[in-house]
């Protein structure tokens, strides 16, 4: 069996039956062939008008977007549906996400019947870090730079400039906490947004459908 570019299917074989089925314009109309059979090439065509019928499926997602707090996880219903009684087996995975972060799905791959099948994707973020330290960081080297150059101050202008300094690291510190207040005052870390793509992989074709994540 063979398909050429328009979708007409071709069956090469071999037949005993001296009734075998032809059509007006046909290279040989009987099988006058002995016992032994024949040899035949029969081309099935669409007809005029009509529709050639594509296995294949769609995903989706029930969310659109999603917000996280850091360090814990969401889930979504992926649904598989199935077109014109697609039956390949489709394993999912996820792509986009940071350093941090990880998909799992149950199951991980279905094989679609008549009807919409679903997973279950949960996606964790227990790996994504605060960014308190990358703001720490900077003024601590530059505390350290200012300690450097004490050392040759006098004793007087040395013990003012140490309070200075330790008055500073102190604010620094402050805000590393979020502010040291109950409001957090915008002192925590920055959300971090990113897109995680879905991808349901079979044999023949890959499809895919995504949403917008925020960790908090």
């Amino acid at each position: 069996m063979g398909l050429d570019g328009a979708g007409n299917a071709y069956i090469a074989g071999l037949t005993h039956a001296k009734d075998f089925p032809t059509t007006t314009g046909a290279l040989q109309l009987a099988n006058n062939a002995s016992d032994q059979g024949t040899g035949f090439v029969s081309k099935f065509a669409i007809p005029q008008g009509g529709k050639l019928l594509v296995h294949d499926f769609g995903l989706s997602s029930n969310l659109s977007s999603a917000a996280i707090p850091r360090g814990q996880s969401a889930s979504a219903t992926i649904t598989l549906t199935p077109m014109n009684g697609f039956y390949e087996l489709v394993s999912f995975s996820c792509s986009g996400l940071p350093n941090g972060a990880s998909c799992d799905f149950s199951p991980i791959s279905i094989v679609p019947g008549t009807t919409t099948s679903t997973t279950t994707l949960t996606l964790t973020t227990s790996g994504l870090t605060s960014n308190k330290e990358d703001r720490i960081l900077p003024g601590t080297i530059l505390a350290l730079a200012g300690l450097v150059g004490l050392l040759g101050l006098q004793k007087r202008a040395r013990a003012t400039c140490v309070i200075a300094v330790a008055l500073f690291l102190g604010v620094l510190v402050l805000n590393g906490c979020g502010g040291g207040g109950s409001s957090g005052g915008g002192g925590g870390p920055k959300p971090t947004t990113f897109t995680a793509t879905i991808v349901g992989t079979s044999q023949t074709t890959t499809h895919t459908t995504s949403f917008t994540v925020t960790v908090n």
